[in-house]
Parts: C-alpha cells; structure tokens; sequence
C-alpha cells in the first residue's frame, strides 16, 4: 500500500522538483527570454524596412513607367512630324 501511495504522489514530486529548479535558476530562461525579445524585435525592424523598401520600389517603378511613356510619345511626335503630308 505505501508503494502505491508513492507513485500516485511522483507526479507531484516531480512537479515540484521542475517548479524549484526553475525557481532556483531563473537566469538562463531570463537570459534566453531577452535575446527571444530582441529577436522579436529586430525581425520588426526588418519587416518594417522590407515595406518600405517595396512601397519605394513601387514607386520607383511607377516613375521609370511615366519616363517611358513620356519617352515614346516624344519619339511618335518626332516620326509624326518627319513624315510629309502629316500635321501636327
């Protein structure tokens, strides 16, 4: 019977052994918690710049499109006006 007693006890024993010896060393799980949060925000950073990287690129595009566009209808102005019996 005292067998028995004990093992139905172990989980709690042993509950108890986790609960002290993280209680008694708090400094690595601290430790391993702070650089997980300056992970976290580092990764922030990072996510941050990526978008405004890629809303600058965009508009980056958006602006070498315009140039084109410009760029071309200057050229078919230019053919347009070198062509005889064209007005402009």
């Amino acid at each position: 019977m005292a067998v028995y007693n004990s093992d139905a006890s172990s989980p709690t024993v042993a509950l108890d052994v986790i609960i002290a010896s993280v209680i008694t060393y708090p400094v690595p799980l601290l430790e391993m918690t702070n650089g997980l949060q300056a992970k976290a925000a580092r990764m922030q950073d990072v996510d941050l710049e990526v978008k405004q990287l890629r809303e600058t690129l965009a508009e980056y595009n958006e602006e070498f499109r315009q140039v084109r566009n410009q760029e071309r209808k200057s050229e078919v102005q230019q053919i347009v006006r070198k062509t005889p019996g064209t007005r402009v």
